[in-house]
């Protein structure tokens, strides 16, 4: 894809936070885990390595988090959002060939951006966000089918069933990307931030404040001296853009709904 590789994931039929224990002792790293998913991280100066524990996932109810236990390199890669990353290459053979049930290379050929199955976005609707993320970064489109099944997500309140907080790093993620201000947009325009909020529905007046901002913090960047990006830089300027159309009674609605912390209530308010 010509991008940089900021971190390495590895999977494991076997125990991920013991062997990232041992990594972090042998490197001298930083371990961090998270035990009731089986996965743990080692930070090793600005490299992170992720090792977690292959395993299957199952939803007690849409929106919840999963249900997590313990199995093989086929259940890990179907419990995957997207094909695209749904591959994995094994390690420690001469020749690997790259583990692809789902088609995922050939999405990557195609550009597209493409759920495993019908349920997704009912078990897990963060992928709404993440799928539109995706696809701005990527220059993707979201695959037809899959278009499908997110309009019916949407309208039928799937977003309901997930909390403020995990809502929120969703749209965080977002605007630390390279040009937040497309899956900004992206979102509003298929209904998604609607979903989130009946407030955030004003398609062309976030286009136009997130394009403004765009062209003032580009302005900054281009400076020189600058090599960062508009996302890494000034992720909270676009919340700025996707609160400007709101009334002071739907952005206290918007605040509530994110669960947002004093800083971004403030700018929500203030903008």
């Amino acid at each position: 894809m010509g991008m940089p590789i900021k971190d390495l994931d590895l999977v494991l039929e076997g125990d991920a936070p013991s062997l990232a224990a041992r990594l972090a002792e042998e490197m001298d790293g930083r371990l961090v885990v998270h035990p009731s998913f089986g996965t743990a991280s080692v930070v090793i100066e600005d490299a992170t390595t992720d090792l977690v524990t292959a395993r299957r996932e199952t939803y007690p109810s849409p929106g919840a988090l999963p249900d997590v236990t313990p199995s093989s390199i086929d259940d890990d890669l179907a419990r995957r959002d997207f094909t695209i990353n749904a591959m994995a290459l094994p390690l420690g053979q001469e020749s690997p060939e790259i583990l692809d049930p789902h088609g995922g290379a050939e999405d990557m050929r195609l550009g597209v951006v493409r759920v495993l199955h019908d349920a997704s976005f009912i078990d897990d609707p963060t992928r709404l966000l993440r799928a539109v993320r995706y696809e701005q970064r990527l220059g993707f489109r979201i695959e037809a089918g899959t278009l499908v099944r997110l309009e019916e997500a949407v309208v039928n309140g799937c977003l309901s069933t997930v909390s403020g907080d995990r809502l929120r790093h969703e749209l965080e993620r977002i605007f630390e990307e390279d040009r937040p201000e497309l899956a900004v947009t992206r979102s509003v325009c298929l209904g998604i931030l609607a979903g989130i909020h009946p407030a955030l529905t004003q398609a062309k007046a976030v286009e136009r404040s997130a394009a403004i901002v765009q062209d003032s913090i580009q302005g900054s960047i281009n400076k020189p001296g600058s090599g960062e990006s508009s996302g890494s830089r000034f992720p909270l300027s676009y919340l700025s853009a996707l609160s400007y159309p709101l009334t002071p009674g739907d952005a206290e609605g918007v605040i509530s709904r994110f669960n947002m912390p004093s800083d971004w209530a403030r700018l929500v308010r203030d903008t």
